[in-house]
């Protein structure tokens, strides 16, 4: 049956790894127009990763564009980030949550630590830009 669906339809395996990941709570509140903190907090990593130079350089920017940042090692996840969300703005008059806290391979792959290093590396820049905008197009086709 996977021969014949495979005809109709782009099969996933579950290995491929996702560049940007949403959560469907996310998604329902990006249809509606409302506020989703974690688009923030992307968009301003990306901002800060576009004005740096080296992967040192883009943690200290961070901070100047409202995200906190801690590097982790652990055995089962190598290298990490966790990124906190600290302007609170886009939330204008609705409560903020308590946690604004997010780990880098949860936001998908194009936050994590090998992503980042890879940008900041020679090669990796056009490379990164050609798959990032592929993702913009698969959305603007997702979304027609």
């Amino acid at each position: 049956t996977n021969e014949i669906a495979g005809q109709y339809f782009e099969l996933d395996s579950g290995n491929a790894k996702t560049m940007d990941k949403t959560t469907q709570t996310e998604r329902a509140k990006r249809a509606l127009g409302e506020y989703v903190w974690k688009d923030d907090l992307k968009s301003r990593i990306t901002e800060a990763m576009n004005e740096s130079e080296s992967e040192e350089d883009w943690i200290r920017n961070l901070p100047a564009h409202g995200v906190n940042i801690e590097v982790h090692d652990s055995r089962k996840r190598g290298k990490y980030y966790t990124y906190e969300l600290m302007d609170t703005d886009g939330f204008g008059d609705k409560k903020i949550p308590q946690n604004l806290k997010s780990r880098s391979y949860k936001l998908g792959t194009l936050y994590d630590a090998e992503h980042v290093q890879e940008y900041f590396s020679d090669t990796g820049i056009m490379e990164i830009a050609v798959k990032t905008m592929n993702i913009r197009r698969y959305r603007k086709i997702k979304r027609m």
